[in-house]
């Protein structure tokens, strides 16, 4: 992260970040799913995706069109997402003729099924009014506030219900504006959803993927707004999908490690926001950096609004280490050894 090129590649859009998230999705979908079309019954990698934070689907569509699975749960508290679900995913002749047009073909693949909830994600009751808060239209829009437990399975359909049940795996997203955090603490019970055992007879768990959104002054922000007392920080965060049995990586170029003895708490300095106003030496408008300075600024990248997804697995999962190879969490990539004599750090500077 002191290297003048590695850390900006890690600040989300600054960087390669679609690229980077694109990864873990193919990387995923080559080691889990479907590699001989014509021997496999099934064209999708995952059985479900649970999208929190679903927005108007923007990620829904992308795991779409890679045949990521074959129903999708969509949630989200925004007052323009359940109307775009009505017109969009929610339109049986919308998303046949998107599917037709827009996805690759592959055999054996079906138009996937997707249900839309309305809910403020978190382990705390009440409401939250995003109208007032974002400043969607003119009255306010309360909704009821829902752990994803409270939610799944017991507010889905009764087909939804049954898909659930049925379902051997689901992979999760979560992108909730610094809430997210608040969300793993009321997911205890689907993490602990279980689908017989592995091969090696270790239990075979529902759950075994995630993307999280990570975003300090959001959490920052999260944690004023709910009145949240004690750490609420990437280290609580991570500590508490480690205790539930994942590995976390921060996703970028090579996905690193922030767990199993991975953590160093110097993460917590450099990460966290400062006081309003300061800038972070780690930022493009910092000191620590002034190759990227001289390239970032002026402009839209210069400011330091750190947002990023991390990428969570479960430890026990059998391709687990083969992911971790994958993913460059356990060897490094040649093409960014700062050792290779071809690889000078001067000149790149410099290019």
């Amino acid at each position: 992260m002191t290297g003048q090129m590695e850390w900006p590649a890690y600040m989300a859009f600054c960087g390669g970040y679609s690229f980077d998230v694109h990864k873990h999705w193919d990387v995923l979908g080559r080691i889990l799913g479907c590699n001989t079309p014509q021997t496999c019954e099934n064209a999708e990698t995952f059985d479900l995706v649970i999208d929190l934070g679903s927005n108007f689907g923007m990620v829904t569509e992308e795991l779409t069109n890679r045949h990521f699975a074959k129903s999708y749960i969509m949630v989200d508290a925004a007052p323009f997402a359940g109307p775009d679900f009505a017109r969009r995913h929610g339109n049986k002749e919308w998303r046949e003729e998107w599917f037709k047009q827009q996805v690759p073909v592959r055999m054996h693949a079906q138009v996937p099924e997707y249900e839309f909830h309305q809910f403020g994600l978190t382990n705390i009751p009440g409401t939250i009014d995003l109208c007032m808060k974002f400043g969607y239209g003119k009255e306010p829009c309360p909704v009821e506030k829902a752990s994803p437990d409270a939610i799944i399975p017991a507010k889905l359909s009764q087909d939804f219900k049954t898909k659930f049940h049925e379902a051997q795996s689901a992979f999760v997203k979560i992108d909730i504006e610094g809430y997210d955090a608040l969300a793993l603490q009321g997911m205890t019970e689907l993490f602990s959803e279980t689908r017989g055992v592995h091969a090696d007879g270790s239990d075979k768990y529902l759950i075994n993927f995630m993307m999280v959104e990570y975003a300090p002054d959001l959490m920052s922000t999260a944690k004023a707004e709910e009145k949240l007392v004690g750490d609420y920080d990437l280290k609580n965060m991570t500590s508490l999908l480690e205790a539930q049995g994942f590995e976390v990586f921060l996703t970028g170029p090579r996905y690193l490690p922030l767990t199993h003895g991975s953590w160093d708490d110097k993460y917590s300095s450099w990460f966290n926001p400062l006081k309003p106003g300061s800038t972070a030496p780690q930022c493009p408008k910092g000191s620590m950096y002034p190759w990227w300075q001289e390239h970032a600024c002026p402009g839209a990248t210069c400011d330091c609004a750190f947002a990023t997804d991390l990428f969570v697995m479960r430890a026990t999962h059998p391709k687990a280490a083969e992911i971790k190879v994958a993913l460059g969490a356990c060897t490094e990539s040649k093409e960014f050894d700062r050792a290779d004599p071809q690889y000078d750090m001067s000149e790149a500077a410099q290019s």
